[in-house]
């Protein structure tokens, strides 16, 4: 992630670990993308966003719906500002949460 990306965040992140749940499509009504679900780690986390690292790209934009198992199943529709995969294949994606998330 740039510089840049850095300095856009509003809010503190704080590193966190645990079990996310992340299921595709919801910028559409697709019932069958929506009941798969996949499973990656929690990176960061703070009141507006989180990183997670998965096996799928995603370009920005997409929504995605995430359970973050280790935070007594806090869900969300996320949307995807950055993803870059890593050397060794995963990708590290940078999420913004809705505000209304607790």
């Amino acid at each position: 992630m740039s510089s840049s990306s850095r300095d856009m965040r509003t809010e503190e992140r704080r590193e966190a670990t645990g079990v996310v749940y992340y299921s595709e499509g919801f910028e559409t009504y697709d019932p069958v993308k929506h009941d798969t679900s996949y499973i990656g780690e929690m990176v960061d986390i703070s009141d507006r966003g989180a990183c997670i690292t998965t096996g799928h790209f995603f370009p920005n934009g997409t929504k995605i719906r995430v359970i973050f198992r280790d935070m007594k199943n806090l869900t969300a529709i996320a949307t995807v500002r950055w993803c870059l995969e890593t050397a060794d294949g995963v990708y590290r994606v940078g999420l913004q949460l809705p505000k209304d998330v607790d």
